[in-house]
């Protein structure tokens, strides 16, 4: 069955031009005419944008009133318009925003069959992109800032093979064998910190490097029991915005679940597998005991990334 007769082809610069018009609903779209003179524009706007767009040269002459002495401006060549308009300090006032036009030029190649045509002064221009509304406006666009994130307080990792992970019961210990602190979003460490207990945890260090393990072609899996399994040990999570997490910096005070430790989750190739209580060796070293598994077969998500 071809899955493709029953859905509606999305053609890719209509979409473009729907972005172009969404930003602002006075924008159009239309066809461009063979009998219009057009030039092209390069200009650039007080934030340092670029955009490159197109103009009926008639059009802005009729705007500006000019005249030339006994010959028609239909007959003066556009080369000739084009090097005479880059002697001006020439400029388009588009939605409220000055644009200086650093060159004009006859076309490239052959004007795109659609534009979309933008209100300007001193007269109309048409692009195929746009940079968008100012800065400061969200419109209705998903506002980035705000959007929450899973913020979790990873204490370290552990691998270990198929065969044990099936013989675990409640009370066994496993070992934090590679303890980095470190806090996570999606699978990605974005900081190290220090827990201090209920009181909190204090970022330590920013910019963490996310290195993947590699594995070699050569190596061969000879026994289905021996297949490794990734472990994480999450002492807490929050949901945070954008906004907060470009807030944290080195020394920042992060708060911490009453009695986390207590409440460890453990995700197995980062599905939650099972709770348990952070305890610490006589060696050394950190593992958490296992108080629960989870054994619901309906309950197969990992930590979300965004809630």
């Amino acid at each position: 069955m071809n899955l493709r007769q029953y859905l509606r082809v999305s053609n890719l610069k209509h979409s473009r031009f729907k972005h172009v018009l969404h930003c602002n609903p006075g924008r159009v779209i239309i066809e461009t005419q063979t009998d219009i003179r057009y030039l092209q524009l390069k200009m650039i706007d007080e934030y340092n944008r670029q955009v490159t767009a197109f103009f009926d040269i008639d059009s802005w002459l009729h705007s500006m009133d000019s005249h030339l002495p006994g010959i028609p401006w239909q007959q003066v060549p556009l080369g000739y318009l084009a090097s005479w308009l880059n002697t001006l300090q020439l400029s388009f006032l588009v939605e409220g925003i000055l644009w200086t036009v650093e060159h004009v030029s006859m076309l490239q190649q052959p004007i795109p069959s659609t534009l979309v045509s933008l209100i300007a002064d001193p007269c109309t221009i048409l692009c195929a992109d746009w940079p968008g509304e100012s800065n400061d406006s969200y419109g209705n666009r998903i506002p980035l800032f705000w959007l929450p994130l899973t913020l979790n307080y990873v204490l370290g990792t552990s691998k270990i093979p198929l065969s044990v992970l099936t013989k675990l019961i409640s009370g066994d210990l496993l070992l934090i064998k590679k303890q980095q602190c470190s806090l996570d979003i999606g699978g990605k460490k974005l900081f190290t910190f220090n827990y201090q207990g209920n009181e909190g945890i204090i970022v330590t260090q920013s910019n963490i490097v996310n290195v993947q393990p590699s594995r070699g072609e050569e190596e061969h899996l000879l026994d289905w029991t021996n297949l490794p399994v990734d472990l994480e040990f999450v002492l807490d999570s929050h949901v945070i915005t954008l906004g907060d997490l470009n807030n944290i910096t080195a020394g920042s005070m992060l708060p911490v679940s009453t009695d986390a430790e207590q409440k460890i989750k453990i995700y197995l190739n980062r599905k939650f597998f099972a709770t348990g209580e952070l305890v610490a060796l006589e060696s050394g070293g950190l593992a958490v005991e296992i108080n629960q598994i989870n054994m619901s077969p309906e309950n197969k998500t990992s930590h979300p990334d965004v809630k």
